[in-house]
């Protein structure tokens, strides 16, 4: 897949100052230490939640290891498959899984079936961006969430939408001649990666 050339790509209105995004990355590492004040292995679902899963990791206040699981990409059938497993065994392990955004449930529900397949003792789930009123599932072990988010294309914060705008500090909306332009690119996929 070739990406959109960045002459054609624009990032839209802000929609959460960097500011504001890096306040709550803080407050949700301190929830996290709270919680698990012996430490906490965090398993970034790649590779939208890279940048939000290491900012977090940097904040914690306690002992942390820092894996990976990589979904692949939706295809015909609508199917999540795991691209490639943890690069460390799990097994016995307590995990949050890490995900930028979540609206149906789909891919989360499944990368924790799968760390949990894989022997972890618990899998927990922390959400940049959540799109509740997509939900499928309502069983997700989703306990940290920063921040409510309408049906909207974003791009920035290394959210992956979008890889020329990857490198934006803020999360913003596409505008409207770049969120056709992705979605053209992506053969009508979901308006993002989400999990």
């Amino acid at each position: 897949m070739t990406g959109v050339p960045l002459a054609e790509l624009a990032p839209g209105p802000i929609a959460i100052p960097h500011a504001h995004l890096r306040q709550r990355v803080v407050q949700l590492a301190d929830a996290i230490s709270d919680e698990h004040p012996q430490g906490i292995t965090l398993v970034a679902i790649l590779p939208e939640a890279r940048t939000f899963a290491v900012d977090l990791a940097a904040d914690l206040g306690v002992p942390c290891r820092l894996d990976a699981v990589e979904l692949a990409p939706y295809r015909a059938g609508g199917r999540a498959a795991l691209a490639r497993g943890p690069a460390r065994p799990v097994r016995g392990r307590t995990l949050l899984a890490v995900a930028t955004v979540v609206d149906t449930g789909l891919r989360l529900r499944f990368a924790v079936a799968e760390l949990r397949r894989l022997g972890a003792r618990d899998v927990r789930a922390c959400a940049l961006l959540d799109r509740r009123d997509r939900r499928l599932w309502e069983d997700l072990p989703l306990d940290h969430i920063g921040f409510r988010a309408p049906d909207a294309l974003f791009v920035g914060y290394g959210l992956g939408t979008a890889r020329e705008l990857d490198h934006l500090p803020d999360i913003r909306y596409a505008d409207d001649a770049t969120a056709q332009r992705i979605r053209r690119q992506r053969g009508g996929e979901s308006a993002s990666a989400s999990a």
